[in-house]
């Protein structure tokens, strides 16, 4: 309708674009607002958050200045102008109609708008020139002086703000990620990757940097077409052999025509999927009892498709890092498939994509000899529900012909710790390195498995073995610089805590204690808001004269069913704020901090108005913890 038409779709996604680039920008935090009403306040929102820019409305003002003065000067250039502002700016917005929940900032599709409005900066510098020798024409060089002040003013300002936040001489994020993801993997290893941002740099770094050009990256998106599913079979890349793939060239190239679903074979039956594990074949493959002499696991590499020939040579670089008897005999799973549609009588119908027959035969015909990886970022359905098989190492799962009942991959920390002392996290630790809300989040993601790691000798009862991967993660990526999210720093206190590293733990505790308390303060408030306005709207509701008008009544039920929507969302808020603070006391119960503890009870008992109850005795802290982290 017209309201989100204006206030989502032209005031969000465009004009706060627009204020960005000529007034001012908040924060790099996904759809915070411009400083369009914030310019000149002594407390805008963000403003400690890096790429916070506040240009005083300085190039805007110059801009319409422009605008003005090209108008008046020529009418008619300026109005062609205008037309390639509103065709790039407003009239790509009715083109586009995007929807809420944009998965990142679309600033880039309005770049032409912006483009034009600057051409009107530069008319309003030409113009403001022109103004200042009329009025002060007697005084040239007053005139001149002040239009210099202000055209250096303007960009000089500009730059001031926004050199931090542009200046990428310090962040190599996008090439370690590419080099740690890389040295995740086993020597001649398969690697699957999900799309573009796991794909396109691991690529670089083997064609231009010449880093594990043995691997072989075959991306899912790509997997579906016939051409990529060739090369794959048939050619080599650099040191990595062809994959294992059993479709025969003319397969490959009919591989799409499952799409008709002409055919039974197009569709997919739920069913149990069974791999056999052939431990002979391996043994003579990977053990030390194996004929053959260890060597040079290239020179086993023979050129030509399907040309990666282990039999009976000695290559334990491709070994599982356990012995061949431990593995299972074969390796078994459900797998549901994708729901097409449903049949007349309302069954379901089940389909594959060609990325999952392909997946599903590459693990077939490899037979267990090459490790076959998928990047951590691949969803979970494009794993085809082989999570019990998968075993995390560095950023990629192995997989692994061993069932476990872990649901983000096992952990072998002996294997996991090698792949980690590999990574590569440049600058990261520097507070003088910028990185954008998206980079910081993805370094954020490394300490998943770093705590991992230390879990992982948590569970083998190995405190000291815990806290030096704590602190070699924390040194690795320190909070100062990259601070994540707060579950991401309480959790990474708690792990300390179990660690019986308390100084850490209480430091990380502390620090995140006071933003815990104000959100849940903020929440409280919007909270007591929302109610207040349902109760307002359920006496109006109530009242003779909306209960004889149908529509008003109705617009009130609307209006409830929002607030009420709402309340649920800050709920959940408030449900979160509440568990990171229940850990947070359970750290100073931890460090036998019982006052300070307590003392926390009693202020988000009373901030709460008793809404929220906190633990009063060590024991009920531990209970309620190991709920959220278990025992």
């Amino acid at each position: 309708d017209w309201s989100y038409f204006w206030s989502y779709q032209i005031g969000h996604m465009y004009l706060r674009y627009f204020n960005w680039n000529f007034i001012g920008r908040s924060s790099d935090v996904q759809d915070t607002p411009s400083l369009l009403r914030y310019a000149f306040s002594s407390d805008p929102p963000h403003a400690d958050n890096p790429a916070h820019n506040n240009y005083w409305y300085l190039p805007f003002l110059l801009g319409f200045l422009g605008l003005l003065y090209h108008f008046t000067a020529d009418w008619k250039r300026a109005f062609s102008v205008l037309v390639l502002f509103v065709a790039t700016g407003i009239a790509i917005v009715i083109f586009l109609n995007q929807t809420p929940f944009q998965p990142r900032e679309r600033d880039y599709s309005y770049i032409g708008s912006f483009f034009a409005f600057s051409i009107w900066i530069g008319m309003g510098a030409s113009g403001l020139l022109f103004m200042l020798k009329e009025l002060l024409k007697e005084r040239l060089p007053v005139a001149i002086g002040i239009a210099a002040l202000l055209l250096v003013l303007i960009p000089g300002r500009m730059m001031q703000q926004n050199w931090f936040d542009h200046d990428r001489s310090k962040n190599y994020v996008a090439p370690d990620y590419a080099y740690n993801m890389l040295n995740s993997v086993a020597p001649f290893g398969i690697l699957f990757t999900n799309g573009d941002n796991d794909t396109f740099p691991l690529w670089y770094l083997q064609e231009v940097r010449g880093i594990r050009t043995d691997v072989r990256i075959v991306n899912l998106s790509l997997l579906n077409t016939d051409w990529y599913i060739d090369q794959m079979k048939n050619r080599w890349n650099h040191e990595a052999p062809p994959v294992p793939i059993s479709l025969t060239d003319e397969e490959i190239r009919l591989v799409e025509d499952k799409y008709r679903f002409q055919r039974a074979t197009d569709f997919w039956r739920p069913r149990e999927i069974s791999v056999p594990v052939d431990k002979n074949y391996l043994r003579s493959i990977f053990e030390e009892s194996a004929i053959g002499e260890p060597g040079d696991i290239s020179s086993q590499l023979v050129a030509g498709p399907g040309a990666f020939r282990p039999d009976g040579v000695f290559l334990p670089e491709l070994g599982f890092g356990v012995p061949v008897d431990s593995l299972d005999d074969e390796v078994s799973w459900f797998y549901e498939g994708n729901m097409l549609a449903r049949d007349s009588e309302g069954n379901p119908i089940y389909y594959t994509r060609v990325q999952d027959d392909l997946v599903l035969d590459i693990i077939q015909t490899n037979n267990w000899v090459r490790p076959v990886y998928f990047a951590i970022t691949v969803s979970r359905d494009a794993q085809l529900n082989l999570a019990p098989y998968l075993r995390l190492e560095g950023k990629a799962f192995r997989l692994v012909p061993v069932k476990s009942d872990v649901n983000f991959g096992m952990l072998d920390p002996a294997i996991h710790g090698d792949r980690l002392s590999k990574f590569r996290l440049r600058e990261v630790n520097n507070e003088n390195a910028y990185f954008d809300e998206n980079t910081r989040r993805m370094i954020d993601n490394y300490r998943t498995v770093i705590t991992r790691q230390a879990t992982a000798y948590m569970e083998l009862n190995q405190p000291d073995s815990a806290s030096y991967w704590l602190r070699w993660g924390e040194d690795l990526i320190p909070f100062t610089s990259i601070p994540g999210d707060r579950s991401s720093k309480i959790t990474y206190a708690y792990r300390y805590a179990q660690a019986h590293d308390m100084e850490r733990a209480m430091s990380l505790a502390s620090d995140s204690k006071e933003e815990a308390i104000s959100s849940l303060k903020q929440g409280i408030d919007r909270l007591d808001r929302l109610e207040d306005q349902m109760a307002d709207l359920r006496a109006q509701a109530a009242s003779p004269a909306v209960r004889t008008n149908v529509s008003r009544r109705r617009a009130i039920e609307d209006e409830l069913r929002s607030i009420n929507n709402r309340i649920q969302e800050y709920s959940m808020d408030l449900s979160y704020d509440n568990s990171l603070l229940l850990v947070i006391q359970r750290i100073y119960f931890m460090d036998g901090n019982e006052e300070e503890a307590l003392s926390m009870a009693e202020e988000v008992t009373t901030l709460t108005a008793g809404r929220i109850t906190f633990p009063t005795t060590a024991a009920e802290s531990r209970s309620r913890v190991e709920r959220i982290f278990g025992p």
